[in-house]
């Protein structure tokens, strides 16, 4: 009986002590509509260099100046690195009603009239608290390799709650707000886009 008994609480204790199951998370794309593929600005993006460590599928959030703790359950569905990339690529793409676009490493065979690429810095934040992307980003001729703008943006979002998927959205709205930064400086560039 003491037998049985012993091994009942170990059998209700391992089913106490279970894992609880991941949560995946991605950045969400822009909405776009149908775009001929002749059409509009030739734009690549990428690459864009990303410090080690964000090099990880594990969501990072930063807890003091010199410290982050990186999540154990909470994950990107993929990359932050691709889904930065994407995300830029999808809102500039729309933004400029292009179908000439591609990201890195991505080859769609057409030559861009541009390349993007860039230097992400840092790109974390705090659970309630906020988003920060520095970014050092350069707009570049595929032809003559001659940089014609190079800028450094440092965005901040707040994040709207303690879960990571408000801290997801604060990303994702960062990653739009430099969207809009190369946007700006492409239409400067090239009047008439």
């Amino acid at each position: 009986m003491r037998t049985l008994t012993v091994l009942l609480f170990f059998v209700l204790l391992s089913g106490c002590s279970s894992t609880p199951p991941s949560k995946f998370y991605s950045l969400p794309g822009a909405n776009t509509a149908s775009v001929s593929v002749s059409d509009g600005l030739g734009l690549r993006i990428g690459p864009f260099s990303f410090p080690d460590y964000l090099r990880r599928p594990n969501i990072v959030t930063r807890l003091t100046t010199g410290m982050i703790d990186v999540a154990e359950f909470e994950r990107w569905a993929g990359s932050l690195e691709n889904d930065f990339l994407r995300v830029l690529g999808s809102h500039l793409g729309a933004a400029l009603a292009t179908g000439r676009m591609s990201t890195y490493p991505a080859d769609l065979r057409f030559e861009p009239d541009y390349i993007v690429t860039g230097e992400v810095v840092t790109f974390d934040g705090s659970l309630s608290g906020e988003v920060t992307l520095d970014v050092h980003w350069v707009v570049g001729t595929a032809k003559h390799d001659e940089v014609r703008i190079a800028r450094r943006s440092v965005i901040r979002e707040s994040v709207g709650g303690a879960k990571y998927s408000a801290l997801v959205e604060a990303h994702t709205r960062a990653v739009e707000r430099l969207s809009a930064e190369i946007e700006a400086e492409l239409r400067r560039l090239k009047p008439g886009l």
